[in-house]
Parts: structure tokens; C-alpha cells; sequence
């Protein structure tokens, strides 16, 4: 089976950017990553959003 490399992603995701194609269809980021993942579950390592 084919698969596509962690590097390769990256690349498809910054031309997507830099083409300025809208990766989440119609819903925002949060609302389509919530469909995949649990994002209340996943830590975060970003102190600007950790809860105090």
C-alpha cells in the first residue's frame, strides 16, 4: 500500500495555503477537526490557551 510522507503532507498543506484553498470546506477549523478528533481530550502545549 501507498502511503504519502509526513514531508509530503506538509507540502500539499502550504501550497493549499499559499493557493489560498479553504482545507475545511465549508466549516471553520475547529468545527471540521472536531469531526476526526476528541479536541476537548487532546493537551495542549500552547500556554496562550491552557485553561487556569
Amino acid at each position: 500500500m501507498n502511503k504519502i510522507t509526513q514531508i509530503t503532507r506538509r507540502h500539499i498543506f502550504d501550497a493549499m495555503q499559499i493557493e489560498g484553498i479553504d482545507w475545511a470546506g465549508r466549516l471553520d477549523e475547529t468545527a471540521f477537526l472536531s469531526r476526526l478528533y476528541d479536541l476537548e481530550d487532546i493537551p495542549s502545549t500552547d500556554s496562550e490557551t491552557q485553561f487556569h
